[in-house]
């Protein structure tokens, strides 16, 4: 382990001198026999709900389950981590100081996931935003209703479900655009995003005359196999 710090109240980054043999993606189980971090200053062991390694190999970010923010000392363990020919990784053991996040966070991108879904993405987690807090209007400020999603705490996407959108009762036109403001959204140590509120805005989409088909099929372990699209089904 060359660095272990916090990123904001609810990421911590670990970065490896060398490419190391985790999964992509590790649950909360898995996570729990690599990483801890346990409070100096605050009782109690943080929650690591997941972890996320880089394309590289090298740098493990693991995210916390947003219940209270990272902030002040902690005793940081790895252990068990194998690098790439299977030799075990120096076990790491230290007290570190991850300070007070004071960063707001910010929107970062709002994409199509398919005619009817919108992903709306944020800088880092977020405390838990329903909603009833968001409101969803067309550009001349018409209440837009139906639309479903939100964020939970310590995620920093929402998804949206456009297929009951309506405007006075009428479903919405395909290629109509909604914007969606999002006022009072805070990160996990309380910081209001900038700007505050946010808006963005996102398109309905219609049927794209293009049947989805079956792309490949690739082995995944030894009774697992995975299916992939041409497009999101």
């Amino acid at each position: 382990v060359t660095s272990v710090k916090a990123l904001n109240g609810a990421q911590i980054e670990i970065k490896f001198n060398q490419k190391v043999n985790l999964p992509e993606l590790l649950n909360q189980t898995q996570l729990a026999r690599y990483v801890t971090a346990t409070g100096v200053d605050t009782n109690g062991t943080v929650v690591l709900k997941q972890g996320f390694l880089s394309a590289d190999g090298r740098t493990l970010t693991v995210v916390t389950d947003g219940s209270a923010p990272l902030a002040g000392r902690y005793v940081v363990k790895v252990k068990d981590v194998k690098n790439a020919t299977g030799t075990t990784v120096t076990a790491y053991d230290e007290i570190l100081n991850f300070g007070t996040d004071t960063t707001a966070p910010t929107l970062v991108s709002t994409v199509n996931l398919d005619s009817k879904t919108a992903r709306v993405t944020f800088s880092e987690p977020l405390r838990a935003f329903t909603q009833s807090s968001i409101s969803f209007k067309l550009a001349n400020g018409t209440n837009v209703v139906g639309i479903t999603g939100g964020i939970t705490q310590g995620t920093w996407t929402a998804d949206f479900d456009l297929s009951n959108a309506t405007v006075n009762g009428r479903p919405l036109a395909a290629n109509t655009v909604v914007y969606a403001t999002f006022a009072g959204l805070r990160d996990i140590a309380g910081n209001f995003s900038s700007p505050n509120p946010v808006t963005t805005s996102f398109t309905i989409g219609g049927a794209d005359g293009v049947k989805p088909t079956l792309a490949a099929i690739a082995q995944t372990g030894p009774k697992t196999f995975k299916l992939t699209f041409s497009e999101r089904i």
